[in-house]
């Protein structure tokens, strides 16, 4: 049972996944990473930029991802890419792959298993596909979804390990939203086929023969965003969170 929270941007639907799918395809500036097998090393991070006007991507390992945040695999303004059988790790960065203003993307058939933050981290862009990924959290979450993105599904994918923030996916949550002009995280799909390995604990409620189960992560969690569609359990904190969000983000810097 599909819920939706929020409202479509600008009173629009996201475009089907199919259109993505085939704008991707034909693309001629299309490039394929295929059969990938990366893991984080001292000379193993590698970063891609596309120039302009030039549109050309520029590939080379990165020891260190400006301003701070690393990945074992990032792409910059790259449009029009797959990625697909492959196996991305990070376990001493902060993330195994890394999307920053890139738009027709998919990835598919694929493991992102994370490092100190997330597996994946998406800020600005739009339409991107994830499927028959595999996310597996091993610090705060699986997937964190920025302000400035529009449109991304994610079909048939598995989310499990700890994610120690509460949520596998968290929606429009950190960006310079009170330093930058930047639009509400919108039109994000999460369809039923997705699974999530949510733990669960017994908290006694009242007398001892009386119990009730409680997820300890949820599956979802947004923040700044404007709408999400999912047959997944949603937690949506209010706007004015951010606030205290970013006050925390600077005391810990």
């Amino acid at each position: 049972m599909m819920m939706f929270v929020g409202f479509p941007a600008h009173g629009e639907r996201p475009m089907p996944v199919d259109e993505i799918k085939s704008a991707i395809l034909a693309s001629p500036d299309l490039r394929v990473f295929s059969g990938l097998n990366l893991k984080d090393k001292t000379d193993g991070l590698q970063r891609w930029i596309t120039t302009f006007p030039k549109m050309a991507a520029i590939p080379g390992p990165l020891t260190e991802d400006f301003p701070s945040d690393q990945h074992t695999l990032s792409f910059f303004r790259v449009n029009y890419l797959i990625i697909e059988d492959s196996r991305i790790e990070a376990s001493v960065v902060e993330e195994a792959l890394k999307f920053s203003d890139c738009h027709y993307v998919w990835v598919r058939n694929s493991v992102l298993l994370g490092g100190h933050e997330d597996a994946l981290d998406v800020v600005r862009g739009s339409h991107l596909i994830f499927e028959n990924v595999e996310f597996i959290s091993r610090g705060a979450r699986a997937v964190t979804i920025k302000g400035g993105v529009d449109t991304v599904y994610f079909l048939d994918c598995h989310f499990s390990g700890s994610a120690k923030a509460g949520a596998f996916i968290e929606l429009g949550d950190w960006t310079d939203y009170d330093k930058n002009d930047h639009p509400p995280t919108s039109n994000i799909v999460v369809p039923e086929g997705n699974t999530f390995d949510c733990p669960t604990i017994v908290v006694r409620r009242g007398s001892s023969r009386r119990y009730h189960t409680s997820q300890t992560i949820r599956p979802i969690r947004t923040y700044y965003i404007e709408a999400v569609e999912a047959s997944s359990r949603v937690e949506r904190l209010p706007s004015w969170m951010m606030s205290i969000y970013f006050g925390i983000q600077d005391l810990v810097k």
